[in-house]
């Protein structure tokens, strides 16, 4: 795997994300440290988090925003990016979308790539106890790309409709 952002929303008031990542980061045997703290404050507003396979960076909601923007620009395409809002203590909804939103100004034109969408759907499936369902759409966004069945904004020239329609295709895969 690469190099993952993610916009954590205050979902509640709890400032509990940046304990809870590097909690459940020491349990894999990463080590994380505070990067930048606020003030007078020894509280850390930003986490960096080293793994031999993922990197996770907490900010505010705007920092965090701008950074996922850029790391999905960076990787080929906004329209690759899913993204989960999580509640780490699972006492309200989580929620999941592309890192593009809905992109209204290209709504309707075929241009939009599914592929942030789909990707989120698994994060959400992975984050109910489902990890061979999203594992299983994470398999068809793999044969759909290797495909070449890629809209334009990756490189490809096929519309939205075509991509879903391979993606759903290679679900059965």
């Amino acid at each position: 795997m690469g190099t993952g952002s993610h916009t954590h929303m205050t979902i509640t008031p709890s400032r509990t994300a940046p304990r809870y990542c590097c909690e459940g980061s020491r349990s894999s045997g990463s080590r994380a440290k505070p990067t930048a703290t606020t003030g007078a404050s020894t509280r850390p507003t930003v986490w960096r988090i080293r793994s031999n396979r993922l990197s996770v960076v907490v900010a505010s909601n705007l920092n965090a925003d701008i950074l996922s923007d850029l790391g999905s620009a960076l990787a080929g395409s906004l329209g690759l990016a899913a993204s989960a809002n999580l509640n780490p203590e699972r006492r309200f909804p989580s929620m999941f979308e592309p890192v593009h939103g809905s992109a209204p100004d290209i709504a309707g034109q075929g241009l939009c790539n599914p592929v942030g969408a789909v990707g989120s759907a698994a994060l959400m499936l992975d984050h109910l106890g489902l990890p061979e369902e999203a594992a299983r759409i994470g398999r068809a966004i793999e044969a759909t790309a290797r495909e070449g069945v890629l809209t334009r904004d990756v490189g490809g020239t096929a519309k939205t409709e075509e991509v879903t329609r391979a993606l759903i295709d290679n679900l059965g895969s």
